[in-house]
């Protein structure tokens, strides 16, 4: 399946592109002989991209994507080799700097995000399918932690985002040892949410997140910091944001509207408003 440039927001030749087909925004990592390894003209290029994102009341669901062999590699090395041990602080921070900019924005994003893998997934690219709410996986994907590799702790929130979503044990033995995990197995984990035939990846990739688009988004907007909020909170502090959250949604044309449709026993028409 190809992907139609509906509403392209960069030029053919930037280091990803950012599509729109109604109220689902594609964004698609396209410097496919590098992996989509990160560098720092990519992590800014993504930070503006999700901050634009950010501010969009229009969008309602956003799919991640990487063209070519591999979703992400992880960060590109080549710029850090060529630095030398002087000037490899430095350079990994020009980097790391615009890259957890734009990881705050995506964690926060008042939407449901899935990411949509391939190939290779490894360092900072399991930070960023990790960030995302949801993941569909070829079933040829490869995950990799990366970082003990190169005698390093990972960056981008993977220390946050890994032992949160499989357990803090598992997330010490792949960063540890360096396990290689296949798409079944991460399903099994809690990794990704689901592993589809390769040939299925687009249109089941793309059929999700453009069902979650047309789903109550305003509401999702509440559970993901409710969920992003919980491990940090007590008991009865997150009964209290859970009612204010609860409350604020009440105020919305989506509550309105499920409330109607319920007791009319048809299918909600929800606007994400």
């Amino acid at each position: 399946m190809t992907l139609p440039a509906v509403s392209p927001d960069t030029a053919p030749d930037g280091l990803m592109r950012l599509d729109r087909d109604g109220a689902l925004a594609v964004l698609t990592f396209q410097q496919p002989r590098t992996l989509n390894a990160i560098t720092a003209a990519f992590a800014r290029e993504l930070g503006e991209h999700l901050a634009q994102l950010a501010a969009d009341r229009g969008v309602r669901a956003l799919l991640i994507r990487g063209e070519g062999r591999a979703f992400m590699a992880g960060g590109d090395l080549n710029y850090l080799r060529a630095a030398g041990p002087a000037d490899a602080p430095a350079q990994a921070d020009g980097v790391i700097t615009p890259f957890h900019k734009a990881m705050r924005i995506l964690v926060a994003l008042p939407f449901p995000v899935v990411a949509q893998v391939h190939g290779a997934v490894a360092g900072a690219g399991l930070s960023i399918m990790l960030a995302c709410d949801f993941a569909v996986a070829a079933d040829d994907t490869r995950f990799a932690f990366a970082y003990s590799r190169i005698a390093t702790n990972p960056d981008g929130g993977l220390s946050w985002l890994l032992p949160r979503a499989i357990g803090a044990r598992r997330a010490m033995r792949l960063a540890f040892l360096e396990d290689l995990i296949g798409a079944a197995d991460a399903v099994g984990l809690g990794l990704v949410t689901q592993s589809v035939p390769a040939a299925a990846l687009e249109d089941t990739a793309r059929a999700f997140a453009a069902t979650l688009a047309q789903k109550p988004t305003r509401a999702f907007a509440e559970t993901k910091r409710l969920m992003g909020a919980a491990h940090d909170r007590s008991f009865d502090a997150q009964l209290d944001a859970e009612r204010k959250g609860f409350c604020r949604s009440a105020a919305t044309s989506d509550f309105h509207e499920g409330i109607a449709a319920f007791f009319e026993k048809r299918p909600a028409v929800f606007n994400g408003r």
